[in-house]
């Protein structure tokens, strides 16, 4: 509502009877100039994180729109400084169809992103690691040579993957939740070729254990779920794999706030676990709060 006519002066009378009733009212809006006269307090939200709160005495509508422009900074801290000097992963003579990579070292807790020539994101290599682009050169992890050609290749070496949260490639479609669980390490369940349910049922719970989900979500497929559940599931899969490289693939696309702020959250904890990540986000707010090296190839 445009703030000072007849219909916002009558909402304005309404929202003051319903507090004086002892209601409480949430007001959601894009222009602060519609609420900032009737809120008793503001909670600013851009870019996918909570960017101030606020009393009604403590702000204006110029404080609001400054921290809702796309420019403002983020709260949420960049990674710095979480860096060490173990040696997570090196490339050496690395070579694509269409790009050849400098020699490149990523070290534990680090966030290395790529652009192309023209300043964009550059996602070749996260291809690459993930087992679906053929490449040429040595690749080491935790100093040993390994070789990448297929999807399970990148899993052996604890290489995962994280994009938006309704992609098809983070959960199985056509499977319950309980069978995604089983696909991060089918060995370790299986013996003479069949799977014992039993094992796996337990330690589907234990992974469910202190997130507040219920264990009856197990039995329900991707496309029952909420979208906060779902982007849940997606972490906790990830982190049950106890990832050695973390591959980002714009994973805050299509996310609300609450989402956002648990991806963050992960990536942190990746991090702070000594993970090496590589990343490949478009958004130049996200590149900002998350790399810690980017690199340019020519």
């Amino acid at each position: 509502l445009f703030p000072y006519t007849t219909l916002f002066r009558s909402m304005q009378h309404l929202l003051g009877r319903l507090t004086d009733m002892g209601m409480t009212v949430i007001i959601v809006s894009p222009e602060a100039e519609s609420i900032i006269d009737v809120a008793d307090r503001l909670i600013v939200f851009a870019r996918g994180f909570v960017q101030g709160t606020f009393r009604r005495s403590e702000c204006d509508a110029n404080t609001v729109n400054a921290l809702m422009s796309p420019h403002a900074a983020m709260t949420k801290p960049p990674l710095k400084g979480c860096v060490c000097e173990t040696e997570v992963m090196r490339l050496e003579g690395f070579v694509t169809q269409d790009c050849r990579f400098p020699d490149i070292t990523v070290h534990a807790g680090e966030v290395v992103g790529f652009l192309d020539g023209s300043g964009n994101v550059d996602k070749r290599l996260i291809h690459v690691l993930r087992g679906v682009q053929p490449y040429s050169g040595r690749l080491f992890i935790d100093e040993r040579p390994v070789r990448i050609e297929t999807v399970r290749d990148a899993l052996s070496h604890r290489i995962t993957y994280l994009t938006a949260y309704d992609s098809p490639l983070m959960l199985q479609e056509n499977l319950s939740i309980e069978d995604n669980f089983l696909l991060i390490n089918p060995a370790i369940y299986s013996k003479a070729g069949f799977i014992n349910r039993r094992m796996q049922r337990f330690a589907c719970r234990e992974y469910l254990k202190d997130t507040g989900l219920s264990p009856e979500i197990l039995k329900y497929e991707p496309r029952f779920l909420t979208a906060h559940v779902r982007n849940e599931i997606n972490l906790i899969k990830l982190r049950a794999m106890k990832p050695r490289i973390l591959l980002l693939d714009d994973p805050f696309i299509n996310a609300d706030a609450s989402m956002k702020a648990a991806i963050y959250d992960f990536i942190l904890e990746m991090v702070n676990s000594g993970a090496g990540v590589i990343m490949g986000i478009t958004s130049e707010d996200e590149q900002d709060t998350v790399a810690t090296r980017l690199i340019r190839l020519g």
